[in-house]
């Protein structure tokens, strides 16, 4: 018998049933050597984020756009 799923935003704990919601990624197409230098090699994880409700989605996805989004500038001196 499982546990049952944790969200991965809001780390709630919940039934293996039907309702949950699954990000998975997909490995990216190969790179040009130029465009790797300007976008840098990001790993892929092969195991699926889960989500309890859309909320949670758009929550994760803010979070990992202001966390891992690019340089706006330079910082003031």
């Amino acid at each position: 018998m499982t546990a049952g799923l944790q969200c991965d935003t809001c780390r709630k704990f919940g039934p293996q049933q039907a309702g949950w919601l699954y990000l998975v990624q997909h490995p990216p197409a190969e790179q040009s050597p130029l465009m790797a230098l300007v976008y840098g090699s990001q790993s892929v994880s092969s195991e699926p984020l889960t989500f309890c409700s859309v909320r949670c989605v758009a929550e994760y996805a803010v979070a990992r756009v202001l966390v891992e989004g690019p340089a706006a500038g330079q910082e003031p001196l």
